[in-house]
């Protein structure tokens, strides 16, 4: 609640100081001619080093990133049924039933 009050407090004092008047013109409107420019110049400082930086961030990204597409397209990406793993293995041997029997001994020792 004290917060509250020093808030409404500093801000009626501020509003009541800025609203003197000089000549014709308030206080708020003199000190404005006078901190105008520098303000206008403030900010343009802050808005080129705001663009540079996101310039800075948007290369740095390109450079990060533009080595993660494959080199392969998804139309070029297609299955070889010829080469598929359904298909018998061309490799594999064929064993006499004296082998075969032997192999199953073994195997089952």
């Amino acid at each position: 609640m004290i917060l509250v009050m020093r808030f409404v407090f500093y801000f009626l004092l501020s509003f009541t100081l800025l609203n003197i008047n000089l000549g014709k013109k308030n206080l708020f409107i003199h000190l404005q001619e006078i901190t105008g420019p520098l303000v206008k110049k403030t900010f343009q400082l802050v808005e080129n080093g705001a663009k540079s930086g996101l310039d800075i961030t948007k290369t740095t990204i390109k450079k990060m990133f533009g080595n993660t597409t494959p080199n392969k397209t998804i139309e070029e990406d297609e299955i070889n049924l010829k080469k598929s793993g359904l298909q018998k293995n061309p490799h594999e041997e064929n064993y006499t039933a004296e082998e075969a029997e032997l192999l199953k001994r073994l195997l089952n020792e």
